[in-house]
């Protein structure tokens, strides 16, 4: 097994070898968004080539890649394998100039590149976060896969498994979880992807060369914690005042403070709950008490506007029809009454362009007494820029269902504005102090 160095870079500081491997990679690792989440990628090709999982872009029809902070670009789908849940998606040459494409290993099946016990080296954006590198160990090497114990979550999907020198060994692709431990993290070998790679290359001059301008991005701000409990304490919060109908389409509006709200006023509950238990009029649990400054790097306080568009449930016509005729007592069976295909949020008449473009599936396989639940749903998860709810003017929201040609045009109500403005107050507020910061004297 390979030892890993310890050297000094421009100091006193010892700097081991992942620390070198992911200076010298980090720039090729991007993260890759679709329309039903995120997950990692990386430049094959300085044509604008980037590998990552098939899972990752299937089915979508948005796709967008982040090469750096306040660079995302759109993206189009050149070549996939399914079978080994791989895909290589196609940028425009100018996101990715001056990047150099990872060094590929040379891996084959029959020759593994690496061994077990040596060190591996992991780099994607997991979870909320972005440019994240864990390391571990080789467990297992098979003919396509490589088992390891360094760390993957969700989001680390696509991204590239480096090996000591810094070339790619393998594609992070999927977790075997375990209720007793960390469980073992599964790798693609690299040499599977090799031939998707070159097909890529060959497909290029035929696929569409994907748009060169910048995509909408969130801001770096985040909410303080103490901001948010502050606002939340001295509030009571209902999604009801955030919800808009929209046919057989519920859309509700989530904002930062509303999304906080209902934490704090949940824990609020809880305490009246404990004291009524105790008979005792306080309690050892404060409401709020977990709101620790941490939490702004978590994700959960990001400055966007989540507009989500839910399919409702009704009792199909059979069932309604047993009901009618024996009564309650019968089994019953809901399914979703429509599907979500895509929003569009006006102001002034306007399209106002979204940071992210969400359509999932969601599943529900349920049984409450005579009542069944057994669907599988699409609905949407919109996220917007605060700059689009700025008072005065005329915001409308246009929803189209899978199957219907024609459109929802809904008239979002100022009551409904009016609240998000006034949850984005300390975000504007936070932009307004920046900008009235002096500059520094540059010598």
């Amino acid at each position: 097994m390979e030892r890993l160095s310890v050297t000094t870079l421009g100091g006193s500081n010892p700097v081991t070898t992942e620390g070198e491997v992911f200076r010298k990679v980090k720039a090729s690792v991007f993260k890759v968004s679709s329309s039903t989440g995120h997950g990692s990628g990386f430049l094959v090709d300085t044509s604008g080539l980037v590998l990552t999982n098939h899972h990752v872009v299937q089915g979508s029809d948005y796709l967008a890649v982040k090469v750096a902070a306040k660079r995302k670009y759109g993206a189009v789908l050149v070549a996939e394998d399914p079978a080994n849940d791989l895909a290589v998606l196609r940028v425009h040459s100018e996101a990715i100039q001056g990047v150099e494409a990872l060094s590929l290993s040379n891996d084959t099946a029959s020759a593994a590149s690496v061994s077990v016990g040596e060190r591996v080296i992991a780099i994607g954006s997991p979870l909320a976060t972005e440019g994240i590198v864990t390391s571990g160990i080789v467990s297992k090497v098979e003919e396509g896969a490589i088992y390891s114990d360094v760390n993957i979550n969700p989001g680390n999907s696509g991204g590239p498994l480096f090996d000591a020198r810094g070339e790619v060994i393998g594609v992070n692709t999927f977790r075997l979880p375990s209720p007793g431990g960390p469980g073992v993290s599964g790798i693609v070998r690299i040499h599977l992807a090799r031939p998707l790679v070159g097909r890529a290359k060959e497909l290029l001059a035929t696929t569409a060369v994907p748009d060169s301008r910048l995509l909408p991005e969130a801001s770096d701000f985040r909410f303080p914690p103490e901001v948010l409990k502050q606002l939340a304490l001295g509030a009571t919060f209902s999604p009801a005042q955030y919800h808009l109908e929209a046919g057989r389409l519920d859309v509700q509006f989530f904002t930062p403070v509303l999304t906080a709200g209902l934490e704090m006023q949940a824990e609020r509950e809880a305490v009246e709950a404990n004291k009524r238990r105790t008979k005792k009029t306080t309690t050892e649990y404060k409401a709020g008490q977990d709101f620790y400054e941490w939490r702004r790097y978590a994700g959960d306080y990001r400055p966007v506007v989540i507009v989500q568009a839910i399919p409702e449930m009704g009792m199909t016509g059979g069932s309604a029809f047993a009901v009618m005729m024996v009564g309650p007592n019968v089994p019953q069976n809901f399914r979703f009454k429509t599907d979500f295909k895509r929003m569009e949020l006006l102001r002034d008449g306007v399209v106002v362009e979204p940071i992210h473009p969400g359509r999932a599936p969601q599943v529900i396989n349920e049984q409450r007494g005579y009542a069944s639940f057994k669907d599988v749903g699409y609905y949407g998860s919109y996220e917007y820029p605060p700059e689009a709810f700025r008072p005065g003017s005329k915001l409308e929201l246009r929803i189209w269902e899978v199957g219907r040609a024609d459109a929802k045009l809904r008239e979002i109500p100022g009551t409904i504005k009016d609240r998000i403005w006034a949850d984005l107050r300390p975000y504007f507020e936070a932009l307004q102090q920046e900008v009235a910061k002096p500059e520094e004297v540059k010598e």
